[in-house]
């Protein structure tokens, strides 16, 4: 499964890196420096979000 990324202006009350899904659509949605090991992190949280989305959509 691929998901696109998306960069997003940088808010202080979102987090760095998150899944975002709606319908049939889905990103993964940076706020910030990629090259940040902080939003490396949130990166890899944001997939593991996405991964577990996928699992529970496609075995139910």
């Amino acid at each position: 499964m691929r998901v696109p990324v998306r960069s997003a202006k940088a808010e202080t009350e979102q987090p760095l890196a998150s899944f975002e899904s709606e319908g049939d659509a889905c990103a993964i949605v940076v706020r910030g420096d990629t090259s940040s090991q902080d939003v490396n992190t949130a990166m890899k949280e944001a997939v593991e979000v996405a991964a577990r989305h996928f699992s529970r959509k496609l075995l139910n």
